[in-house]
């Protein structure tokens, strides 16, 4: 029988399981496997990023911050591994980036910056924008 899935889409589904579970002993053997089978770095982040939305960030985050310290571990023993695609620009309401960044910045005591963020600014953005910047303006936190 064969698979409907060509195998870089089956290598997700393990990065997918480990990251809603958050097993990161085991997120990292996927991560490790995927990678091996040329997967793109950016595709795994995009699974991490709209991940976001059923498991939370917590998760979503651990699990970035897990892919980014695998990247620099295997780039650091000299294997290069697909990057893929730039990330696209995001359609995020520029209203509620601005008013989360805002937020943020006013809990936080400093803007929020950092290595993750950089590796992957779209979860940067959907994290100012609608968890700091749609949900916190909600009227019944004001």
């Amino acid at each position: 029988m064969t698979s409907l899935f060509h195998p870089l889409q089956r290598a997700i589904i393990p990065i997918a399981i480990s990251t809603a579970l958050g097993d990161m002993p085991q997120l990292v053997l996927a991560i490790e496997q995927a990678l091996d089978q040329q997967l793109p770095i950016s595709t795994a982040k995009e699974v991490m990023v709209h991940l976001h939305a059923y498991v939370g960030f917590p998760r979503s985050l651990n699990a970035l911050n897990t892919l980014l310290t695998v990247v620099k571990r295997r780039r650091d023993q000299g294997i290069q591994d697909y990057e893929g695609d730039s990330e696209p620009t995001q359609t995020i309401n520029a209203e509620s980036l601005r008013i989360g960044t805002a937020n943020q910045t006013a809990l936080v005591g400093q803007p929020m910056t950092g290595e993750l963020f950089e590796f992957c600014p779209a979860i940067d953005q959907c994290l100012k924008a609608h968890l700091f910047g749609d949900l916190f303006q909600r009227p019944q936190f004001s």
